[in-house]
Protein backbone atom coordinates (compact mmCIF):
# COMPACT_ATOMS: atom_id res chain seq x y z
CA UNK A 1 0.00 0.00 0.00
CA UNK A 2 1.36 3.57 -0.75
CA UNK A 3 1.75 5.82 2.22
CA UNK A 4 -1.25 8.69 2.43
CA UNK A 5 0.79 11.63 0.56
CA UNK A 6 1.55 9.64 -2.35
CA UNK A 7 -1.57 8.16 -3.02
CA UNK A 8 -2.93 11.82 -2.89
CA UNK A 9 -0.41 13.48 -4.71
CA UNK A 10 -1.11 10.72 -7.08
CA UNK A 11 -4.90 11.69 -7.43
CA UNK A 12 -4.25 14.83 -8.01
CA UNK A 13 -1.74 14.41 -11.08
CA UNK A 14 -4.83 12.04 -12.53
CA UNK A 15 -7.27 15.13 -12.21
CA UNK A 16 -5.48 17.59 -13.63
CA UNK A 17 -4.14 15.94 -16.29
CA UNK A 18 -7.63 14.96 -17.60
CA UNK A 19 -8.69 18.47 -17.70
CA UNK A 20 -10.16 18.87 -13.62
CA UNK A 21 -9.57 21.79 -11.22
CA UNK A 22 -9.02 20.22 -7.86
CA UNK A 23 -9.50 21.79 -4.38
CA UNK A 24 -6.25 20.40 -1.82
CA UNK A 25 -7.03 21.02 1.89
CA UNK A 26 -4.20 21.28 4.68
CA UNK A 27 -4.27 21.51 7.81
CA UNK A 28 -1.85 23.61 9.26
CA UNK A 29 -2.80 24.56 12.50
CA UNK A 30 -4.97 22.69 15.51
CA UNK A 31 -5.96 23.69 19.27
CA UNK A 32 -7.42 21.41 21.74
CA UNK A 33 -8.35 17.74 20.46
CA UNK A 34 -8.05 17.03 16.62
CA UNK A 35 -8.50 14.03 14.90
CA UNK A 36 -5.86 14.33 11.96
CA UNK A 37 -2.59 16.53 12.70
CA UNK A 38 -1.31 18.90 11.08
CA UNK A 39 0.12 18.40 7.50
CA UNK A 40 -3.11 16.16 6.45
CA UNK A 41 -4.08 16.00 3.41
CA UNK A 42 -7.60 16.10 1.16
CA UNK A 43 -7.89 16.44 -1.97
CA UNK A 44 -11.32 16.96 -3.63
CA UNK A 45 -13.06 17.61 -7.71
CA UNK A 46 -16.19 17.84 -8.18
CA UNK A 47 -17.71 15.65 -9.35
CA UNK A 48 -14.94 13.09 -9.36
CA UNK A 49 -14.23 12.06 -5.48
CA UNK A 50 -12.58 12.84 -2.64
CA UNK A 51 -8.89 10.96 -0.99
CA UNK A 52 -8.09 11.72 2.75
CA UNK A 53 -9.14 13.49 5.41
CA UNK A 54 -8.89 16.63 7.30
CA UNK A 55 -11.18 15.96 10.22
CA UNK A 56 -11.83 12.23 10.28
CA UNK A 57 -15.43 13.37 9.23
CA UNK A 58 -16.37 16.64 11.27
CA UNK A 59 -16.39 18.61 8.72
CA UNK A 60 -16.10 17.31 5.25
CA UNK A 61 -19.73 17.45 4.22
CA UNK A 62 -19.43 21.26 4.56
CA UNK A 63 -16.27 21.74 3.00
CA UNK A 64 -17.60 19.84 0.12
CA UNK A 65 -20.49 21.51 -0.19
CA UNK A 66 -19.06 24.85 -0.21
CA UNK A 67 -16.29 23.76 -2.83
CA UNK A 68 -19.06 22.81 -4.74
CA UNK A 69 -21.10 25.53 -4.97
CA UNK A 70 -19.24 27.59 -6.87
CA UNK A 71 -18.78 30.74 -4.66
CA UNK A 72 -15.36 29.71 -3.71
CA UNK A 73 -14.08 28.89 -7.25
CA UNK A 74 -15.05 32.09 -8.13
CA UNK A 75 -13.22 33.79 -5.20
CA UNK A 76 -10.50 31.66 -6.18
CA UNK A 77 -10.10 32.96 -9.66
CA UNK A 78 -10.59 36.45 -7.98
CA UNK A 79 -7.56 35.97 -5.49
CA UNK A 80 -5.46 34.07 -7.12
CA UNK A 81 -3.66 32.72 -3.84
CA UNK A 82 -4.69 30.54 -1.66
CA UNK A 83 -6.26 31.35 1.61
CA UNK A 84 -7.60 29.88 5.49
CA UNK A 85 -10.70 28.34 6.51
CA UNK A 86 -11.42 28.02 10.74
CA UNK A 87 -13.25 26.05 11.91
CA UNK A 88 -14.31 25.95 15.84
CA UNK A 89 -14.28 28.47 17.18
CA UNK A 90 -17.22 29.30 18.35
CA UNK A 91 -19.46 27.01 20.88
CA UNK A 92 -22.03 26.94 17.72
CA UNK A 93 -19.22 25.28 15.41
CA UNK A 94 -18.61 22.85 17.82
CA UNK A 95 -21.81 21.52 17.71
CA UNK A 96 -22.26 21.97 14.17
CA UNK A 97 -18.83 20.20 12.90
CA UNK A 98 -18.93 18.01 15.84
CA UNK A 99 -15.66 19.04 16.69
CA UNK A 100 -13.86 16.98 19.90
CA UNK A 101 -13.11 18.59 23.06
CA UNK A 102 -13.56 22.11 21.87
CA UNK A 103 -10.87 21.77 18.85
CA UNK A 104 -10.24 24.29 16.32
CA UNK A 105 -9.17 23.67 13.37
CA UNK A 106 -7.66 25.58 10.26
CA UNK A 107 -6.94 24.77 7.14
CA UNK A 108 -5.14 26.11 4.05
CA UNK A 109 -7.48 26.12 1.14
CA UNK A 110 -5.78 25.96 -2.66
CA UNK A 111 -8.16 25.86 -6.23
CA UNK A 112 -5.23 23.83 -8.24
CA UNK A 113 -6.15 24.35 -11.89
CA UNK A 114 -5.08 21.97 -14.15
CA UNK A 115 -2.58 24.07 -16.41
CA UNK A 116 1.03 22.13 -17.03
CA UNK A 117 3.11 24.01 -14.26
CA UNK A 118 0.52 22.34 -11.60
CA UNK A 119 0.87 19.16 -13.12
CA UNK A 120 4.27 19.56 -13.04
CA UNK A 121 4.53 20.32 -9.66
CA UNK A 122 2.55 17.56 -8.60
CA UNK A 123 4.58 15.03 -10.75
CA UNK A 124 7.94 16.01 -9.52
CA UNK A 125 6.40 15.63 -5.86
CA UNK A 126 4.69 11.99 -6.71
CA UNK A 127 8.13 11.02 -8.39
CA UNK A 128 10.23 12.44 -4.64
CA UNK A 129 7.70 10.51 -2.84
CA UNK A 130 8.19 7.52 -4.65
CA UNK A 131 11.71 7.71 -3.72
CA UNK A 132 11.80 8.55 -0.57
CA UNK A 133 13.49 11.43 -1.01
CA UNK A 134 12.13 14.39 1.92
CA UNK A 135 10.99 17.22 -0.39
CA UNK A 136 9.29 20.34 0.66
CA UNK A 137 6.54 22.32 -1.21
CA UNK A 138 6.24 26.08 -1.19
CA UNK A 139 3.40 28.29 -1.84
CA UNK A 140 3.15 31.97 -2.51
CA UNK A 141 0.28 33.17 -0.54
CA UNK A 142 -0.27 36.52 -2.86
CA UNK A 143 0.03 34.91 -6.35
CA UNK A 144 0.02 31.21 -5.85
CA UNK A 145 3.06 30.07 -7.22
CA UNK A 146 4.31 26.46 -6.59
CA UNK A 147 7.67 25.32 -6.00
CA UNK A 148 9.51 22.52 -4.53
CA UNK A 149 12.30 21.95 -3.24
CA UNK A 150 14.96 19.34 -0.89
CA UNK A 151 14.89 20.02 2.44
CA UNK A 152 16.60 18.39 5.47
CA UNK A 153 14.04 19.62 8.45
CA UNK A 154 11.54 17.92 10.56
CA UNK A 155 9.06 21.00 10.60
CA UNK A 156 6.06 19.71 8.99
CA UNK A 157 4.28 23.02 7.98
CA UNK A 158 5.80 26.52 8.24
CA UNK A 159 4.69 29.88 7.14
CA UNK A 160 4.29 33.64 7.42
CA UNK A 161 2.64 36.55 5.77
CA UNK A 162 4.18 35.25 2.34
CA UNK A 163 4.83 31.68 1.47
CA UNK A 164 3.36 28.18 3.12
CA UNK A 165 5.56 25.62 3.31
CA UNK A 166 4.99 21.78 3.87
CA UNK A 167 7.10 19.28 4.20
CA UNK A 168 6.76 15.53 3.11
CA UNK A 169 9.35 13.03 4.85
CA UNK A 170 10.31 10.23 3.16
CA UNK A 171 7.67 6.90 3.58
CA UNK A 172 8.03 4.65 6.75
CA UNK A 173 9.44 1.48 5.65
CA UNK A 174 9.26 -1.75 7.61
CA UNK A 175 11.88 -4.60 7.19
CA UNK A 176 10.61 -8.19 8.32
CA UNK A 177 13.44 -10.65 8.72
CA UNK A 178 12.07 -14.35 8.49
CA UNK A 179 8.91 -15.48 6.69
CA UNK A 180 5.98 -17.27 8.62
CA UNK A 181 2.15 -16.69 9.84
CA UNK A 182 2.93 -13.80 12.61
CA UNK A 183 4.85 -12.25 9.22
CA UNK A 184 2.00 -12.45 7.23
CA UNK A 185 -0.21 -10.58 9.23
CA UNK A 186 2.46 -8.23 10.50
CA UNK A 187 2.91 -7.52 6.70
CA UNK A 188 -0.59 -6.66 6.14
CA UNK A 189 -1.36 -4.63 9.20
CA UNK A 190 2.12 -2.38 8.42
CA UNK A 191 1.06 -2.05 4.98
CA UNK A 192 -2.75 -0.60 5.85
CA UNK A 193 -0.45 1.67 8.32
CA UNK A 194 1.22 3.18 4.81
CA UNK A 195 4.47 1.24 5.68
CA UNK A 196 6.29 0.37 2.45
CA UNK A 197 7.00 -3.29 3.20
CA UNK A 198 9.84 -5.55 2.38
CA UNK A 199 10.30 -9.38 3.85
CA UNK A 200 13.49 -11.46 3.65
CA UNK A 201 14.37 -15.03 4.37
CA UNK A 202 17.33 -17.12 3.62
CA UNK A 203 15.23 -20.38 3.60
CA UNK A 204 14.00 -21.54 0.85
CA UNK A 205 11.59 -23.46 2.46
CA UNK A 206 9.79 -20.85 4.29
CA UNK A 207 10.15 -18.66 0.77
CA UNK A 208 7.87 -21.33 -0.70
CA UNK A 209 5.69 -22.17 1.98
CA UNK A 210 4.41 -18.60 3.01
CA UNK A 211 3.27 -16.38 0.06
CA UNK A 212 2.64 -12.66 1.21
CA UNK A 213 0.80 -11.07 -2.13
CA UNK A 214 1.50 -7.48 -2.82
CA UNK A 215 4.98 -7.14 -0.73
CA UNK A 216 8.43 -7.38 -1.69
CA UNK A 217 9.77 -10.78 -0.73
CA UNK A 218 13.47 -11.21 -1.17
CA UNK A 219 15.83 -14.04 -0.90
CA UNK A 220 18.83 -12.41 0.78
CA UNK A 221 21.01 -12.07 3.40
CA UNK A 222 19.35 -9.36 6.12
CA UNK A 223 22.49 -7.96 7.21
CA UNK A 224 23.23 -6.53 3.95
CA UNK A 225 19.54 -5.85 3.05
CA UNK A 226 19.78 -3.21 6.35
CA UNK A 227 23.01 -2.10 5.18
CA UNK A 228 21.76 -0.97 1.66
CA UNK A 229 18.40 -0.20 2.36
CA UNK A 230 17.16 0.12 5.50
CA UNK A 231 19.42 1.98 7.67
CA UNK A 232 18.26 5.17 7.71
CA UNK A 233 15.91 6.96 10.15
CA UNK A 234 12.73 6.47 7.94
CA UNK A 235 13.36 2.30 8.61
CA UNK A 236 12.47 0.09 11.16
CA UNK A 237 13.30 -3.62 11.49
CA UNK A 238 11.19 -6.86 13.51
CA UNK A 239 12.98 -10.11 13.34
CA UNK A 240 10.55 -12.89 13.29
CA UNK A 241 12.38 -15.66 12.80
CA UNK A 242 12.91 -17.37 16.12
CA UNK A 243 16.22 -18.19 14.27
CA UNK A 244 19.65 -16.49 15.57
CA UNK A 245 21.19 -17.24 12.61
CA UNK A 246 18.72 -14.93 10.70
CA UNK A 247 17.39 -12.88 13.56
CA UNK A 248 21.29 -12.06 15.04
CA UNK A 249 22.63 -11.37 11.84
CA UNK A 250 20.09 -8.48 11.06
CA UNK A 251 20.09 -7.49 14.84
CA UNK A 252 23.78 -6.84 14.38
CA UNK A 253 23.74 -4.46 11.69
CA UNK A 254 20.48 -2.72 12.35
CA UNK A 255 22.53 -1.99 15.82
CA UNK A 256 25.26 -0.44 13.55
CA UNK A 257 22.61 2.05 11.77
CA UNK A 258 20.17 4.10 12.50
CA UNK A 259 16.64 2.81 12.20
CA UNK A 260 13.98 4.59 14.39
CA UNK A 261 12.38 0.65 15.67
CA UNK A 262 14.32 -2.21 16.35
CA UNK A 263 12.18 -5.25 17.47
CA UNK A 264 13.04 -8.73 18.42
CA UNK A 265 10.15 -11.46 18.62
CA UNK A 266 10.50 -13.75 21.59
CA UNK A 267 9.83 -14.86 24.94
CA UNK A 268 11.56 -13.41 27.71
CA UNK A 269 13.93 -16.32 28.28
CA UNK A 270 14.85 -15.67 24.50
CA UNK A 271 15.52 -12.08 24.75
CA UNK A 272 17.45 -12.58 27.82
CA UNK A 273 19.85 -15.01 26.06
CA UNK A 274 19.83 -12.75 22.70
CA UNK A 275 21.13 -9.46 24.74
CA UNK A 276 23.90 -11.82 26.41
CA UNK A 277 24.97 -12.85 22.65
CA UNK A 278 25.03 -9.63 21.46
CA UNK A 279 27.21 -8.50 24.11
CA UNK A 280 29.39 -11.02 23.91
CA UNK A 281 30.11 -10.12 20.64
CA UNK A 282 30.79 -6.26 21.49
CA UNK A 283 27.74 -4.49 21.84
CA UNK A 284 27.17 -2.26 25.01
CA UNK A 285 24.17 -2.57 26.91
CA UNK A 286 23.18 0.95 25.87
CA UNK A 287 23.16 -0.60 22.44
CA UNK A 288 21.67 -3.65 23.05
CA UNK A 289 18.86 -1.80 25.35
CA UNK A 290 17.61 -0.11 21.71
CA UNK A 291 15.71 -3.79 20.51
CA UNK A 292 12.38 -4.20 21.50
CA UNK A 293 12.51 -7.55 23.18
CA UNK A 294 10.05 -8.93 23.87
CA UNK A 295 8.63 -7.23 21.12
CA UNK A 296 5.17 -5.98 20.69
CA UNK A 297 2.23 -4.20 23.60
CA UNK A 298 1.50 -6.22 26.32
CA UNK A 299 -1.83 -7.46 25.17
CA UNK A 300 -2.08 -10.85 26.41
CA UNK A 301 -1.73 -12.05 22.30
CA UNK A 302 -1.13 -15.66 21.69
CA UNK A 303 -2.26 -16.17 18.54
CA UNK A 304 -0.29 -15.20 15.61
CA UNK A 305 -2.46 -12.61 14.69
CA UNK A 306 -2.75 -11.29 18.09
CA UNK A 307 1.29 -11.44 18.25
CA UNK A 308 1.43 -9.48 14.87
CA UNK A 309 -0.93 -6.89 15.79
CA UNK A 310 0.79 -6.34 19.10
CA UNK A 311 4.20 -6.32 17.43
CA UNK A 312 2.80 -3.62 14.86
CA UNK A 313 1.03 -1.23 17.86
CA UNK A 314 4.24 -1.00 19.51
CA UNK A 315 6.07 0.31 15.92
CA UNK A 316 3.06 2.96 15.63
CA UNK A 317 3.66 3.87 19.03
CA UNK A 318 7.59 4.31 18.65
CA UNK A 319 6.83 6.26 15.22
CA UNK A 320 4.37 8.99 17.00
CA UNK A 321 6.35 9.81 19.63
CA UNK A 322 9.67 9.93 17.72
CA UNK A 323 7.16 12.38 14.88
CA UNK A 324 5.99 14.65 17.93
CA UNK A 325 2.40 15.12 18.90
CA UNK A 326 3.03 18.82 18.92
CA UNK A 327 5.31 19.13 15.97
CA UNK A 328 4.21 21.71 13.95
CA UNK A 329 1.51 23.35 15.90
CA UNK A 330 0.95 27.28 17.37
CA UNK A 331 -0.33 28.34 20.59
CA UNK A 332 -1.51 31.44 19.14
CA UNK A 333 -5.27 32.34 18.87
CA UNK A 334 -7.41 34.28 16.17
CA UNK A 335 -10.32 36.15 16.73
CA UNK A 336 -12.47 35.05 14.19
CA UNK A 337 -14.70 32.50 13.57
CA UNK A 338 -15.56 29.60 11.67
CA UNK A 339 -14.97 31.42 8.08
CA UNK A 340 -12.29 32.11 5.31
CA UNK A 341 -10.06 34.98 5.25
CA UNK A 342 -7.29 35.33 2.63
CA UNK A 343 -4.42 35.44 3.54
CA UNK A 344 -2.40 38.91 2.82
Amino acid sequence: MKAASLGCVEQIVDWLRDGHATWLSTVIQTWGSSPRPVGSWMAFAPGQGAIGSVSGGCIEESLFDDLSSGELADRASRSQGPWRIRYGHQDGDQQRFALPCGGQLHLLLEHLQPVPETVHHFEELARSLRERRACQRQVCLHSGRLDLRSVNTRSVVQFDERFFQHTLPPQHQLLLVGLGEVTRYAADFARQLGFAVTVVDMRPAFLSAYPIPEVEVLEAAPDELIRQRFSDTSSAIMTLSHDPRLDDLALMEALNAKPFFIGAMGSVQTSLARKQRLQDLGFDEAQVSRIKAPLGLPIGSKTPVEIALSAVSQLVEIKNQSAGTQQGRRADGYSAACHTDVLR
